[in-house]
């Protein structure tokens, strides 16, 4: 995110807190493009909670505070959560946090971000850390509770610029059982060529409740989990809501320890990579972010929409289909107020595609699943040889479908090691396959084993009920290759093409021996 600078401060605050009151920056009136800079100092002991509050309303979300003093001498009394009022409060704009100490030493403030305050529009909220200035507080997403059909908003974490930061405290995600009431989802961002990595704990704060903040990795870079035990997102009673959409060509990277690799645990919700192109019509009002149409079918959380009367930049947040005496009602909430009413516009949702890999275990929980969409990817792996594994231990539903057009991409290394793909719990048909193209880097003679099933987790091979759906693609120029479909792996046997030249030589006796094998 980026911002001209309005104000600078460089004078020095020294907090001496004893009693409830909260410290509250203000920031209302800036508009979009307005930056505060807070270079001085900040040292003492807070008891209460650093308020950073921008301009509410449509046209000012880019408004930010970026702090870039070195204040490791400040904190804080109380070691509690947000909800226990001290650390830092975002309820509008952006904090950007640009010295390894800008709020505590390592940056160790707890962050409450997003709306729970009826006086204030929920709008674009976001906290960033620049290159290398790790943050190790904790972070809680929290709801709107202004009424559903308000600007609903959303909440960003990632990277200012680029670079590579860690976040490595939990992160607590809001739940509501009241469907008047919003939930900010969460976007996390890494910009291209960038790598935001996430090594705190993603949980539900509230986990009873049946409503659920999603996840939106998005921005073109790469973004790590490696907790190893994130539990979150699950589909909602009043609606389609909760899990994780990667988007904008942009790469997760599940990973986690040796011992625990679950990285999406029971509850988690649908994990989509990548989202296709949809079109429908719809009903819009100005002023409200409800919109009713014709469809809900293909339409994701997260997806970029447009259409008349609706802002650019506008994602769907919320996805609600009830049936009534009348008939079934579908309706979206829009992360920004539709500017003009209408009937029956044209409402397009844009594809986009994304790449999921790393080496942990993804493990969704009901009903959930995970679909790969045209033009996306499963890359296991993090920049080198490694097994991502998912587990159908708690879900109903079909593991892992390939739509027509996604693909994999395998890492070929010496000695037969390779990217794999374990599958536990596995049942037949967990594994959809839609003559998905298969991609190779670094070939060379060996014999490696892409997929592997288990009926329990990872110890008990069993059949696959697989005999096609891959499609050799790229990588394998200048060898000879099997692809085998075992009873309970699929594997590629890769030797050296000879070349012409050594035809012509004699160097094997008999030209038919020398017949390349037939692609699968």
């Amino acid at each position: 995110m980026s911002a001209d600078v309005g104000v600078e401060y460089t004078g020095d605050i020294v907090f001496s807190d004893t009693g409830s009151g909260n410290y509250v920056f203000n920031g209302s009136g800036s508009g979009t493009g307005y930056e505060i800079e807070i270079s001085g100092n900040l040292s003492g002991t807070l008891n209460e909670t650093l308020n950073f509050v921008g301009s509410n309303g449509a046209g000012k979300e880019d408004f930010a505070y970026r702090i870039t003093g070195n204040n490791s001498t400040l904190s804080r009394t109380q070691s509690g959560t947000i909800f226990g009022n001290n650390g830092a409060f975002l309820r509008t704009g952006h904090l950007i946090l640009d010295n390894a100490n800008a709020l505590g030493l390592g940056n160790n403030f707890n962050f409450g971000l997003g709306q729970n305050n009826s006086n204030y529009i929920g709008s674009t909220v976001g906290l960033y850390a620049t290159d290398g200035n790790d943050v190790s507080g904790d972070i809680y997403i929290l709801d709107n509770s202004r009424a559903a059909g308000s600007r609903t908003g959303r909440v960003t974490v990632g990277l200012d610029g680029a670079g590579e930061v860690e976040f490595s405290g939990n992160i607590g995600l809001a739940g509501i059982s009241d469907n008047n009431r919003n939930l900010n989802n969460l976007h996390l961002t890494a910009d291209s060529g960038s790598r935001v990595n996430f090594s705190g704990q993603i949980f539900d704060s509230t986990s009873t409740t049946p409503m659920k903040v999603a996840l939106i990795i998005e921005g073109g870079g790469t973004v790590a989990f490696s907790h190893g035990d994130n539990t979150y997102g699950g589909t909602g009673t009043y609606d389609s809501f909760g899990g994780t959409s990667i988007t904008a060509d942009t790469t997760l990277l599940v990973n986690g320890g040796e011992d625990n690799l679950t990285t999406s645990g029971t509850g988690t919700g649908m994990v989509r990579v990548g989202y296709k192109a949809v079109s429908t019509t719809a009903d819009t009002t100005s002023g409200s972010a409800i919109v009713t149409v014709a469809s809900t079918e293909g339409l994701q959380v997260g997806q970029a929409v447009s259409g008349t009367g609706i802002e650019a930049g506008t994602t769907i947040s919320r996805i609600n289909t009830v049936t009534t005496p009348g008939g079934v009602i579908n309706t979206i909430q829009l992360s920004k107020q539709a500017t003009a009413s209408g009937s029956d516009i044209s409402f397009d949702a844009a594809a986009t595609t994304g790449i999921l890999g790393g080496t942990g275990r993804i493990r969704p929980g009901d009903a959930n699943s995970i679909i790969v969409a045209s033009g996306s990817s499963i890359a296991a792996g993090d920049g080198g040889i490694g097994t991502l594994t998912f587990d159908g231990g708690d879900t109903t539903a079909n593991l892992l479908t390939m739509e027509s057009g996604s693909i994999f991409s395998f890492d070929l290394g010496a000695g037969n090691a390779s990217d794999e793909i374990a599958l536990w719990n596995y049942v037949v048909g967990d594994l959809g396959l839609n003559n998905n193209i298969v991609n190779f880097e670094g070939a060379q003679e060996g014999s490696y084993t892409l997929f592997s099933f288990y009926s329990d987790s990872g110890s008990t091979m069993t059949a696959s009920g697989i005999a096609d759906g891959l499609v050799i693609g790229t990588g394998l120029d200048g060898f000879a290759y099997t692809l085998n479909y075992n009873t309970n792996s699929i594997t590629l046997d890769v030797v050296p093409e000879p070349s012409v030249a050594g035809l012509l030589m004699g160097t094997c006796v008999g030209l038919l021996c020398l017949r390349r094998k037939k692609r699968a």
